[in-house]
This record gives C-alpha cells, structure tokens and sequence, in this order.
C-alpha cells in the first residue's frame, strides 16, 4: 500500500503540529516563513524538516551518522546543507531536552557573511 503525500499536506502538518515528532521543532512560522522566503527551496527544507523531526539524538555524534555534512557552530548550533548545497540551514538543538529551532536558513553565498561559522575538530576539544 503505497502512502500518498503532497507538499501541501506536509506544510499543513508544520502548521498543526499534527505530524508526531521524536526531536521537537520549535517555532515552525519560522520554518514556513523561509519556506516563502526561498520557495525553491521548499521540498527540500521540508523534507528535512520532517526526515529530522522522526530522529531521536543523544549527542552531536549520532546526528553526525544520520547526517555526515552537518556540523558544529557557536552558540550551541548545529548547520545543515540543504539542497545539494545551495542553502545552509542553521538550528540550535538541545539534546536533553530533545527539542531544536531555527536560528538561520539562506543561501551559501550569504551563509559566509555570517558572524557565526563551523567549530573545527581542534576547537572542540
């Protein structure tokens, strides 16, 4: 039995907090408003949102076997490539608490005009 679901579905579950989530996604008007903001990268950030929100992390290193391109930034953050690289997205996520928002969403190019940049291995330690 095949599941049929389309997009406007699933920004409708983003909107109702309807879909069932193990890490929770806090603020999602923020999430819709990039959504408008950058609507080619609509399926894609939506994609990850919902992909995302069906995961359970203890810590940095199980997010890393889930998704290998994220990494590390100041301030507790966590930056995601979307869309084979044409947008950053930028969360922070508490572990413990199992609960994450959006602190940033835009293209690379305006992604290195950023203040807050990747930790490198030698930083973390």
């Amino acid at each position: 039995m095949a599941l049929s679901v389309t997009y406007q579905h699933i920004v409708c579950n983003l909107r109702t907090f309807d879909n069932f989530c193990w890490v929770k996604i806090l603020v999602r008007k923020t999430i819709l408003y990039y959504i408008k903001k950058y609507p080619l990268a609509e399926s894609q950030l939506v994609i990850w949102c919902i992909e995302f929100s069906r995961q359970t992390f203890k810590n940095f290193n199980d997010l890393k076997k889930v998704d290998g391109n994220a990494s590390i930034v100041n301030n507790n953050g966590v930056d995601f490539t979307i869309k084979e690289k044409d947008f950053r997205l930028v969360i922070s996520l508490n572990f413990l608490q199992a609960a994450s928002y959006v602190i940033w969403f835009g293209t690379h190019k305006e992604y290195d005009k950023l203040t807050f940049k990747p930790l490198h291995s030698t930083q973390l330690f």
